[in-house]
């Protein structure tokens, strides 16, 4: 049963233009693709590689050289841990300004498929667009966002882990929990065991029945190898989390009301071969 009270009316008259103001047909997010993180991970490893053959600084080379080793076990691992670096490291690139570093004039450069602009004499020599353009990916980018990453996940932080490590923070029981999230505690125990799969949206059902707001959702997306994006069904999600709207019956309706899939809620995650869907 849907709770219709005064969030859930507010939300009913805002949310199509939070979409639209924020919603991308072809955001780069929705079309990722392993091999753009792969290509992201050599370029923030080639960062680190520089940055420690250019320093003078024991100390900064010592931790740029901490960072890559860290950052190289987790490729190294596989599986959730190597998908999560890799979704990292396409995200730190991604969100960074594009900054041309050919050579060239900017007026003649194409970046991203995109004119930056019309050149005032006919520019007879060919673009050339760096890798680090093609990702709009700046030498000097953040790496704060890196060391806080790597604080979080350095250390193979579980999906399981992290869902116990909220529960103890906002002082919830299990029970409480997977009756929020709308699963079975079959289901509950089941995702919170080590190495075993989840659905991407099984996910917000869990960050939904923790009460997390959107910083503690993506980090709970990227401990499973997920991370938000800017599609339809992800904007609905977060503009509840921010109004802190919590019922899932409700978001559902709102999902349903624009085209989405639904999250779960008939307490039971679907089970094939052992992998959970």
């Amino acid at each position: 049963m849907i709770l219709k009270d005064n969030k859930f009316d507010i939300i009913t008259v805002n949310l199509d233009g939070y979409i639209g103001e924020n919603a991308v047909s072809q955001d780069r997010d929705c079309s990722y693709t392993l091999s753009q993180g792969k290509k992201a991970f050599a370029q923030v490893c080639k960062n680190y590689e520089d940055k420690i053959s250019k320093t003078s600084s024991p100390s900064v080379k010592e931790k740029c050289v901490q960072k890559l080793s860290v950052i190289h076990n987790m490729e190294q691992s596989g599986g959730k841990e190597q998908k999560r670096i890799y979704r990292f490291c396409y995200e730190i690139i991604k969100e960074t300004p594009v900054t041309v570093k050919c050579g060239l004039p900017q007026s003649g450069v194409k970046t991203l498929g995109f004119q930056t602009g019309k050149p005032k004499k006919k520019n007879t020599q060919k673009s050339v667009v760096c890798v680090s353009d093609c990702f709009g990916l700046d030498k000097s980018f953040d790496e704060k966002e890196m060391d806080s990453f790597l604080k979080e996940y350095g250390k193979n932080e579980t999906f399981g882990g992290l869902i116990y490590k909220f529960m103890q923070a906002k002082k919830m029981d299990a029970t409480e929990v997977y009756n929020n999230a709308n699963l079975s505690r079959q289901d509950f125990y089941r995702i919170t065991k080590p190495n075993s799969g989840v659905k991407r949206s099984t996910v917000f059902n869990v960050a939904l029945g923790l009460r997390l707001n959107v910083e503690e959702t993506k980090r709970l997306l990227r401990s499973a190898g997920y991370a938000l994006n800017n599609s339809t069904f992800d904007l609905i999600i977060v503009y509840c989390i921010q109004r802190n709207y919590y019922d899932i019956e409700g978001i559902n309706y709102f999902l349903y009301e624009r085209g989405q899939k639904s999250l779960v809620t008939n307490g039971s995650i679907k089970v094939d071969d052992g992998n959970i869907r």
